[in-house]
């Protein structure tokens, strides 16, 4: 069905005010942390005392600037980043999108020093990794956040892991421009393609609900069986005429959830966009409502007046920025991104999926085409480094000695769960400056 040009020209417009030149590219990073307890590892809640909302307010002492939701202190910013919160109190910074990852890495680390220091005070730790190693879904209460309790409503009658994608996951999100329509759809679909990869060698989710985590990737699981309409991989993206008007197209089909208008949120409960259209107005002039509904779709690979990367779980510093470093290589480097996406067109909808699953089912021992998945790996590492400068090329090394040992974040913990699980995740714990600089060398002990 086709809807109403002004529909969807509202959509498009707004994709098409994203577009930059390429001498203006930049990479964002989101971090998301658990805050966890030093000797229970249980999740710090946002209303206990040393806590979540009393970590933000220690930070406001140090030049952050607060925004509160009601009476709630929800959000810290400053002129380089945000810190913002997930459903179950995980803490998110978003890094301004920056030229350089070496900013990216003197930005975080600022951070964590602040937060470190706090923390450690109150006998507290900040942990990188996938999915809380002890806490149970009940025993997460949901942030006292507008958003969050209609998506929670909302979720309840999707799929079965809804509710932990909310309260249990972190993730590492990396965000990348696009120049016009096509270089868009390319990056979206190498992305995409290459999904499947992504979650299994980049998972960092040993434990689920307080139990090892065996086989594939958990975030894949948990996101596979979240909510069809607006998770997972896009399917459109197979499709030839995949490009602005069909994203937007298939948006004014789904509910949104929730719609901002005149400074308000307003539940929809399952009401498609179309009909939200007939109703109210979100034209170019209100570019940050326009900007909330590409912010209700939680594809892998999001579209927004940028490209949001969604698959990594959280991961250690520096790994992080080895994450962030071989998506820039990627897509960033033509010869690299025009690659990727003519060997993506050998793969349809149905073979996507043929791949995906023997990678869900296989893991590292998977192959893509002739070659084993770490070779496939490995390949696109090299192919990353091409893309880099000098200085960025130190971060991707991080991935490259995973891939040169074999190993998976996941793997690096549970290969030393026989110590005992704090020890195991020994590694994902964010202490000082001085031993964040040497937290590569972690990986030759394993």
């Amino acid at each position: 069905m086709r809807y109403s040009g002004a529909m969807r020209e509202s959509l498009v417009s707004y994709l098409q005010k994203g577009e930059k030149s390429t001498g203006d590219y930049r990479v964002g990073v989101e971090f998301e942390h658990l805050i966890l307890h030093k000797d229970s590892l249980k999740a710090v809640s946002f209303y206990e005392y040393q806590g979540i909302e009393d970590l933000f307010r220690e930070l406001v002492l140090l030049g952050w600037t607060p925004v509160y939701e009601g009476k709630h202190l929800l959000q810290l910013k400053n002129d380089e980043a945000t810190v913002a919160l997930e459903p179950g109190g995980q803490v998110e910074l978003s890094v301004q999108p920056q030229k350089s990852i070496r900013k990216i890495d003197l930005i975080y680390r600022r951070f964590l020093k602040e937060v470190i220091a706090i923390l450690n005070r109150w006998d507290k730790i900040i942990v990188s990794i996938g999915y809380q190693p002890q806490s149970r879904l009940p025993e997460i209460p949901l942030l006292p956040k507008e958003r969050y309790k209609y998506m929670f409503q909302y979720f309840n009658t999707r799929g079965r892991y809804a509710h932990n994608m909310m309260k249990g996951t972190a993730s590492t999100q990396v965000s990348v421009d696009y120049s016009d329509e096509e270089d868009c759809v390319k990056k979206i679909r190498v992305a995409s393609f290459l999904s499947p990869l992504v979650y299994c060698f980049f998972d960092n989710a040993p434990f689920f609900e307080g139990q090892v985590v065996l086989g594939s990737s958990l975030r894949n699981r948990i996101w596979d069986n979240c909510d069809s309409d607006r998770c997972g991989v896009m399917y459109k993206i197979f499709t030839p005429e995949f490009g602005y008007n069909c994203y937007a197209e298939y948006m004014l089909d789904i509910p949104p959830i929730i719609v901002k208008k005149d400074n308000r949120l307003l539940y929809t409960k399952g009401q498609p966009l179309k009909e939200l259209f007939e109703v109210y107005t979100f034209s170019e002039e209100e570019e940050e409502e326009l900007g909330y509904l590409f912010s209700m779709f939680f594809f892998d690979v999001r579209l927004r007046n940028y490209i949001e990367i969604r698959m990594g779980d959280a991961l250690p510093y520096p790994f992080s920025l080895g994450y962030a470093a071989f998506w820039k290589g990627l897509l960033y480097e033509p010869q690299n991104l025009e690659t990727l996406y003519q060997e993506s067109l050998a793969y349809d909808q149905e073979l996507f999926f043929v791949l995906k699953k023997e990678i869900e089912l296989r893991g590292t021992e998977a192959r893509i085409g002739t070659k084993k998945l770490v070779d496939k790996l490995q390949e696109l590492s090299a192919s990353a480094e091409k893309g880099l400068c000098c200085e960025e090329k130190i971060y991707l090394r991080y991935i490259q000695e995973l891939l040169a040992n074999g190993l998976t974040p996941k793997k690096i913990s549970l290969s030393n769960l026989h110590k005992g699980q704090k020890e195991a995740l020994q590694w994902c714990i964010l202490n000082d400056n001085e031993e964040l600089k040497g937290r590569g060398d972690y990986i030759a002990c394993c």
